[in-house]
């Protein structure tokens, strides 16, 4: 937590996030599309993202994608979401908060969670935060910004991935 908090205050970001992810060498035979069932079935890790967002929403500091075990957001959707600046002043059971000089993060419980979608086990707390940052979250993708396979509808995909949840 101390090393994400450092480098939202570094970087002044306005959005970020971290927790568990899965790794891929840059050679890599294992592609993102191939590990696209086991991020379907646990929400937990964070999903690479190949740019799409960011290609999405260029310019924009007032918009979040989604959510994980930190999320850090900045002033400017601070000021835009008068709602996440008091939930971050009481946040709900589970959720901690930690401020930083330009923003605030939103911790999701003391550590790390995946849940198991099969069983209907999503983490409490990552909904939690959810809930708090919703209204900050940009929907408007023109396509997909994660990679599936080629017999999955991107768009929806991408659709379920950033209200899992909601």
């Amino acid at each position: 937590m101390k090393l994400f908090k450092n480098i939202c205050e570094k970087l002044r970001s306005s959005y970020a996030v971290s927790g568990i992810s899965l790794l891929y060498g840059t050679y890599s035979s294992i592609q993102s599309e191939l590990c696209y069932p086991i991020y379907k079935r646990f929400p937990g890790p964070v999903y690479a993202d190949v740019n799409g967002f960011r290609l999405e929403t260029q310019k924009r500091e007032d918009v979040i994608r989604d959510v994980n075990w930190l999320t850090a957001v900045g002033s400017i959707i601070l000021e835009k979401h008068p709602s996440i600046v008091k939930a971050a002043e009481h946040p709900p059971a589970g959720v901690i908060v930690h401020r930083y000089d330009t923003g605030v993060i939103f911790q999701a419980g003391a550590r790390p969670m995946i849940g198991d979608a099969n069983y209907d086990d999503v983490p409490p707390a990552y909904k939690a935060v959810n809930r708090i940052l919703r209204s900050a979250r940009f929907e408007e993708y023109s396509g997909p910004y994660l990679r599936v396979p080629d017999i999955v509808d991107g768009n929806a995909a991408t659709r379920e991935w950033i209200t899992r949840f909601d």
